[in-house]
C-alpha cells in the first residue's frame, strides 16, 4: 500500500464487492495491512501522520477539538497510542498541523 487513502479507497472497493460469507476474511487482511504498514512507518512521520490526518479530518477534530471517535474508527485506544513511540509521535505530529 503507497498510503492511507489508497488504502481506503481499494477497502472499500474490495467491501462493495465481496461476498458476504468472506467479509471476515476481507476484514482480518485488512486489519493486518494496516497493522504492517504502522509499523513499517517506524518514526511516525509517514504512514502513521497522514492516518491520523486522514481519520482526525473525518471525525471533526480541528472543530471539535476530540480524538476519540478518530482512535476507534482506527481500532486504537489512547493507551495504544501512549504506549507506541510512532503512534504517539505521528498523532502529536497530526493534531499540531490543525493549529
Amino acid at each position: 500500500m503507497n498510503n492511507y487513502a489508497t488504502m481506503r479507497r481499494e477497502h472499500r472497493e474490495q467491501v462493495a464487492s465481496a461476498d458476504p460469507n468472506t467479509l471476515n476474511e476481507l476484514f482480518e487482511r485488512q486489519k493486518k495491512e494496516l497493522e504492517a504498514a504502522i509499523r513499517a512507518d517506524k518514526r511516525g512521520n509517514g504512514f502513521v501522520l497522514e492516518m491520523f490526518r486522514k481519520e482526525l479530518n473525518a471525525h471533526e477534530y480541528g472543530w471539535t477539538g476530540e480524538i476519540k471517535d478518530a482512535l476507534d474508527a482506527l481500532g486504537l485506544t489512547l493507551a495504544d497510542v501512549k504506549t507506541t513511540p510512532n503512534l504517539k509521535y505521528g498523532l502529536a505530529l497530526a493534531m499540531a498541523s490543525f493549529n
